[in-house]
């Protein structure tokens, strides 16, 4: 029978005899490069389903893309 009471005691036995690894925590500079890394995927996906729209919309409305540019480049706005 597996129940939480026997677990802890298992879990305290193995953490008095030292058996347990150390769990590695990541420094302030590490968690935010991760905080980083992770708004720029949200930017990118949030671009991506923008165009996506725009795309749609020029569709709905059927206006033809223009083969000469990238509607989103740079070339494009301008």
């Amino acid at each position: 029978i597996k129940t939480d009471a026997i677990d802890a005691a298992v879990l305290a036995k193995l953490y008095a005899a030292g058996f347990l690894p150390e769990v590695w925590v990541p420094d302030d500079h590490t968690l935010a490069m991760r905080r980083q890394v992770s708004r720029r995927n949200q930017l990118v996906r949030q671009r991506v389903v923008l165009k996506n729209l725009i795309q749609s919309v020029l569709h709905a409305y059927l206006i033809p893309p223009c083969p000469h540019m990238n509607l989103t480049g740079a070339s494009g706005r301008s």
